[in-house]
């Protein structure tokens, strides 16, 4: 899976364990208006697309102003469970900060309704049904979609065509990298009909068979 430019690889002296990321993640510069532009609007949403997006927030707003505080209205969408659980260690993890970013609630927070299809289309969806549910005027709404930069357009091409005003900010960029002699050496001492590899996204997949056919 991508880890922190800033973060070192936790080396497993198990041969059962390899940790084995293929991308590296970095901050991107976003303009200081686009905070701005979510606090003061009427009906705000943060919608976190994965949990690194979610990790890139939270290194945005330690150099922002930003003050959304559990009664400001802020909703929140996520991407899945696992990014929805990310954001709840979040705001756990800074709970007694002063910082006003982090007084969010996760109450009426909105998350894709199935982990087996946890993408945008499954995101809009959830959406969809909360609005049959509790109707409210899409066209009222402002969406800051927090993302990376190489994310497909697929979720806020959706909330536009709903009638959202959509802010996407690219927190964050994937930069490959490749496995280094050690993890291949580790991987070669694996028997294969014993093993199984995880994978975080269909991009990781794409870049562990990139590697693997170079190799």
């Amino acid at each position: 899976r991508p880890q922190w430019h800033d973060s070192p690889t936790a080396i497993s002296r198990d041969l059962r364990v390899i940790a084995a990321p293929v991308q590296r993640l970095e901050p991107c510069s976003v303009e200081e208006s686009v905070a701005s532009t979510v606090t003061q609007a009427n009906s705000p949403w943060l919608v976190f697309t994965s949990p690194a997006s979610v990790q890139a927030f939270v290194r945005w707003t330690a150099t922002q102003s930003i003050a959304l505080a559990r009664d400001s209205g802020v909703r929140v969408a996520t991407v899945g469970s696992g990014t929805r659980d990310e954001l709840s260690r979040a705001i756990q993890d800074h709970a007694t900060d002063a910082h006003g970013a982090w007084a969010l609630s996760l109450d009426n927070a909105i998350s894709s309704a199935s982990d087996e299809k946890a993408d945008a289309m499954a995101l809009l969806a959830a959406l969809d049904s909360e609005h049959h549910r509790a109707p409210y005027a899409w066209s009222a709404q402002t969406m800051l979609v927090i993302q990376a930069t190489d994310n497909r357009p697929t979720l806020s091409q959706g909330l536009r065509e709903r009638g959202a005003t959509v802010i996407d900010a690219a927190l964050y960029r994937r930069v490959d990298i490749d496995w280094t002699a050690d993890v291949w050496a580790r991987i070669a001492q694996c028997p294969w009909s014993d093993s199984g590899v995880i994978v975080t996204s269909s991009t990781v997949v794409d870049r562990i068979l990139t590697m693997m056919r170079a190799h």
